[in-house]
């Protein structure tokens, strides 16, 4: 029964006070007997934008890439997709015919750079004396040359590739995570078999729409925070990607893995109570108390989480504490003085 008599008396006093029109202003007194909560708002200079799809990646070169100069008919892993593994750590057996075939060119190719390498030597003191034309000695230099860089890339391959009977197994050539998705788009005679990631390399990126002016800070994933690093300045299908610093301990160090986020912008405003929004006149407004008096302020609404609002108005704001419990009250005596 009592807050029946408190409703009507509400109602009562809107309708007493409609007569005199909008005011910006409501008397405490008419809120009289209602359990009223006052709150500071809270100065903040970013505010929380929509939420995004996220997925952990690292940038363009921040990567080992094994390859092989060949297309192993079968590749069979030895280690999950994402994991640690550390220098020497065998990553899959590759088997084929292009694996023999390969094997045998590459022990052609080293006898050819052996009989090579005999020859410049032995022709070395002679180009000293003068006793050989430099035409010759350029065909000896340029065959030496050309069949030692061939061996390079032989024995990089053979550095990580270690050969079996009828297979050969793939190590990491140092600490990472590992990734067996194959580049798209790879053209060329190498195959990128697995890439290796350092887990400081790693990063979280997102997209935003290209025509989007305001700037992004960082990302939020539940509790944490990562730094936005840099935004591509190329832009596909109408958004722009946007990486963040080296990820931090507490978003999962996995290349690949997808989740939902959200973004943050820059912002000069204020973080509010939800309860604290009201409309009246068509305008969204706080309640802000001076004295004895409930002053309603005008101010736009930029972006919300679980439970704020941001908006940003007058500094008033961080001047005065706002209504922030019992508004339902006040709203129903600005519905009451007609304001909508």
């Amino acid at each position: 029964m009592r807050n029946g008599y408190r409703l009507l008396a509400l109602l009562i006093a809107g309708l007493t006070l409609s007569s005199l029109g909008y005011s910006q202003e409501v008397p405490l007194a008419k809120l009289k007997g209602i359990d009223l909560v006052f709150t500071p708002a809270r100065a903040v200079n970013t505010r929380p934008g929509p939420r995004i799809q996220l997925r952990v990646s690292n940038l363009p070169g921040d990567e080992f890439a094994l390859r092989l100069p060949f297309t192993p008919n079968r590749i069979e892993p030895l280690v999950a997709e994402g994991a640690l593994v550390k220098a020497g750590d065998p990553l899959v057996h590759v088997f084929g015919p292009e694996l023999e075939a390969w094997l045998i060119e590459a022990a052609d190719t080293r006898q050819r750079f052996e009989e090579a390498r005999k020859r410049y030597e032995r022709n070395r003191p002679l180009i000293e004396q003068n006793a050989l034309s430099s035409d010759t000695w350029l065909a000896i230099s340029d065959r030496y040359q050309s069949l030692r860089l061939a061996m390079h890339h032989i024995e990089h391959v053979t550095q990580w590739l270690e050969m079996g009977p009828s297979q050969a197994t793939l190590r990491s050539p140092s600490k990472g995570l590992v990734r067996f998705s194959a580049k798209e788009g790879e053209t060329g005679p190498e195959t990128t078999i697995a890439t290796i990631i350092a887990p400081r390399a790693l990063r979280l990126v997102g997209s935003l729409s290209a025509d989007t002016e305001e700037t992004a800070v960082d990302f939020r994933v539940a509790d944490c925070r990562v730094a936005i690093d840099r935004q591509e300045r190329i832009v596909s299908g109408f958004r722009r990607l946007l990486w963040s610093e080296p990820a931090s301990a507490c978003v999962p160090l996995q290349p690949g893995l997808r989740f939902s986020g959200r973004i943050s912008f820059t912002m000069e405003g204020f973080a509010i109570p939800k309860a604290a929004l009201l409309r009246s006149a068509g305008r969204t407004v706080v309640a802000l108390r001076r004295r004895d008096t409930l002053v309603l302020t005008e101010v736009q609404l930029r972006g919300e989480d679980t439970a704020d609002y941001y908006v940003t108005g007058p500094p008033e704001l961080a001047q005065h504490s706002l209504l922030s419990r019992s508004t339902g009250a006040l709203q129903g005596l600005l519905v009451g003085l007609g304001a909508d």
